[in-house]
């Protein structure tokens, strides 16, 4: 399925390395890059579905229930915005593509279209390559893992919609982050848990995932300014391939 047009957008991580992100960004910097961890330590398809979609930009509507869906790399529901990924830059993605067929990577950043594999599912395939036994900072930061993002509305802009929880359908994989940025903070300041397979009260995001000296931690006022939310397959000692890891929903409660 096609997405809307995608713009590529570098961020600063709370490292100092750049990080990739593709998607929809209709004001031109809206998508936020994650973080690596200083601390730590799945699409396959027989065929691709392919929709033609506008790439002008869309009016997000007002939010509307407590489960995000998606439709041809979309949100409908509490967000309207489009799907992306991201990766480090010794990380690869061979799916989703972009429209002209070329994988998506720190080096080939898809300017157009960005095709997923699955019509009302955010997947991702790839592989997440093995961090040496005694990682360095460097390592860290050109190796973080793979992620899944999506907009809360298009042109970027917070939620507005208070929530006290946070749930995601996916498959594919287990101990995933869930991740939250807000609207106005630094693209390197995300707010992340690891899932254990139930909903995840705001209050337990917190920055430590990613090593922060000083650790905050996400309070319930900040979930209406929530821009974005994503889902990452951290690297580990351990190369990771990553076939059909796929976010279906989020519930927000």
């Amino acid at each position: 399925m096609n997405a809307k047009k995608t713009s590529l957008v570098l961020g600063l991580v709370s490292c100092g390395a750049f990080a990739l992100v593709v998607g929809c960004a209709s004001d031109g910097g809206g998508s936020t890059t994650p973080t690596t961890s200083t601390t730590e330590t799945k699409t396959t398809t027989t065929s691709t579905i392919t929709t033609s979609s506008s790439t002008g930009t869309k009016t997000s509507t007002n939010p509307s229930g407590d489960t995000v869906t998606f439709t041809s790399g979309q949100a409908g529901g509490p967000m309207s915005g489009y799907g992306w990924v991201a990766m480090g830059s010794l990380d690869k993605v061979t799916s989703p593509t972009c429209d002209s067929g070329v994988a998506i990577s720190s080096t080939t950043p898809c300017t157009t279209s960005t095709v997923w594999s699955k019509a009302d599912q955010l997947c991702i395939s790839g592989n997440i390559p093995a961090l040496p036994a005694s990682p360095m900072q460097a390592d860290y930061d050109n190796n973080w893992g793979v992620q899944i993002g999506v907009n809360a509305k298009e042109p970027s802009s917070n939620i507005g919609k208070s929530f006290s929880s946070v749930d995601v359908s996916v498959s594919g994989a287990t101990g995933f982050r869930v991740m939250l940025h807000k609207k106005g903070d630094p693209d390197g300041t995300t707010y992340c848990y690891t899932y254990a397979g139930s909903a995840i009260k705001v209050t337990d995001f917190n920055t430590k995932c990613w090593g922060d000296p000083t650790t905050v931690n996400f309070t319930t006022s900040d979930a209406e300014n929530v821009d974005k939310i994503m889902v990452q397959i951290p690297s580990a000692a351990a190369a990771i391939p990553v076939t059909d890891f796929c976010l279906k929903s989020i519930t927000l409660k």
